[in-house]
């Protein structure tokens, strides 16, 4: 007879899963955007397996610190968990600091924040996905095509 594993006792993480929204609303607005900013530097620095002393910049592109895609749904699942909504599968790639993140995550919660609106993020923080998204189609045809030929010339 094959027995269940037992459950994995839940690891400590930043913020109570049940009062992080509220918690949040409860500060004066001024504070919101910083704490949640603060609350999610945390959480990826335990993702990442930072020691608490490692500072993560709120405004370095999250994979440039070295999130990969698996932690990022390991994020993206903490923080559904912590704010008790679900969340966009691709919410870390979407917003991809610590800066814009809160941000957006602090209008989905319908927090009234005193702060200015985040930079958007530098060209280091794009991929692959967004440079292509940008593309306008004719543009992107024409650069498979140029692809296809240069990958045909060299075949030859």
């Amino acid at each position: 007879i094959a027995r269940a594993a037992p459950p994995r006792a839940a690891t400590a993480g930043p913020a109570p899963a049940e009062g992080m929204a509220a918690t949040l609303a409860a500060l004066p607005a001024a504070q919101r955007l910083p704490a949640l900013a603060a609350d999610l530097a945390d959480r990826v620095r335990q993702i990442l397996g930072l020691d608490a002393a490692a500072r993560v910049d709120p405004k370095v592109a999250l994979r440039d610190l070295g999130l990969d895609s698996l932690m990022a749904v390991e994020l993206r699942n903490g923080l559904a968990r912590a704010l008790g909504r679900p969340l966009h599968a691709t919410l870390v790639f979407d917003h991809p600091t610590v800066d814009a993140l809160a941000a957006h995550l602090a209008r989905a919660l319908g927090l009234d924040v005193d702060a200015a609106a985040p930079e958007p993020p530098t060209a280091a923080a794009w991929t692959v996905r967004d440079a292509v998204a940008a593309l306008s189609d004719a543009d992107a045809e024409a650069a498979l095509l140029a692809e296809l030929a240069d990958t045909e010339g060299e075949g030859a």
